[in-house]
């Protein structure tokens, strides 16, 4: 149920785009350093629930090279469902979806595919058997991704 909620900020955000594009030009600054912060927030948040175990530093050189953020989110909710995570991922689909041009509605269905695709782990209860190695690799690429300032769009 999360899950659906927390995807439903990048839809949100492409209806305020539609209609504040003046707007849009003058925030964009303030809209990257929104996605930088609930990156590095929703990290904390899962670093305090749930203690990092090695596979941190696997997300880490991953998430440097790759952007994955919503395959992130996916694997996080699906093995956490935590509401405070969840919402924060809500926040970050408002600037997320606000940037999306129209030329990129395709981006839209490959974050969608992206998210949805952990929910497979939940097939035998792989995901469950080691929920903490994959949280840990998840918070590894959202951290990284959060803290490289030479990360442009």
């Amino acid at each position: 149920m999360y899950s659906l909620l927390s995807f439903i900020g990048i839809l949100v955000g492409i209806l305020i785009a539609r209609y504040t594009k003046e707007e849009l030009k003058q925030g964009k600054k303030y809209f990257l350093w929104m996605e930088r912060i609930s990156l590095i927030l929703v990290s904390v948040v899962l670093i305090y629930y749930y203690k990092p175990s090695w596979t941190v530093f696997l997300g880490l050189a991953l998430g440097y090279f790759i952007e994955l953020n919503y395959f992130a989110f996916g694997l996080i909710l699906v093995l956490t469902q935590n509401i405070i995570a969840s919402l924060i991922i809500f926040i970050y689909g408002l600037p997320y979806g606000s940037m999306i041009n129209k030329e990129k509605t395709k981006k839209i269905l490959k974050e969608l595919i992206l998210f949805t695709t952990p929910a497979l782990l939940l097939i035998d209860n792989i995901g469950i058997a080691y929920q903490k190695e994959l949280v840990s690799f998840a918070v590894g690429m959202l951290l990284i991704r959060g803290a490289n300032w030479k990360f442009r769009r």
